[in-house]
């Protein structure tokens, strides 16, 4: 007998930006966003989303194999927690107080800074997400 798999989508509220500075502007928090990129990763977009935790922002695209790619960054919140996954802790990411999971086919990472999360999804490697992860540069409000 197979089991019964449910799955439920839920619909986030988000608006598009033009770059991160506008984010940061919107969101009156400094963004950090990658400089570096995997060569397989399309047009980046900028957008903040709502969730009943608070508004994060997220820069990202798709990669050439239809895996969605991205930076997602917001206050720290009391309500986040990581899902039950392994996390271990990489000496590359030390001073970003970064953990790491992976899969069979991606690694994630989350990181604090500044009282922010920000988590790296979508990467095929721990190589990448601490490339990704040194490339972060801040962005501020200011125009």
């Amino acid at each position: 007998m197979t089991p019964l798999v449910r799955q439920s989508v839920i619909k986030v509220p988000s608006e598009q930006f033009k770059s991160a500075q506008a984010v940061a502007k919107s969101l009156r928090l400094t963004v950090y966003e990658p400089t570096w990129w995997p060569e397989d990763v399309g047009t980046l977009t900028y957008q903040i989303q709502e969730f009943t935790s608070g508004s994060y922002y997220r820069i990202g695209s798709v990669r050439s194999d239809g895996t969605p790619i991205s930076v997602l960054g917001g206050r720290r919140s009391d309500q986040a927690r990581l899902p039950p996954e392994h996390w271990y802790a990489l000496p590359e990411l030390q001073s970003w107080s970064g953990l790491v999971s992976e899969t069979e086919t991606h690694c994630r990472a989350v990181l604090q800074k500044d009282e922010q999360t920000i988590q790296l999804i979508g990467f095929e490697s721990v190589g990448e997400i601490v490339r990704a992860a040194d490339s972060l540069r801040r962005v501020g409000m200011e125009l």
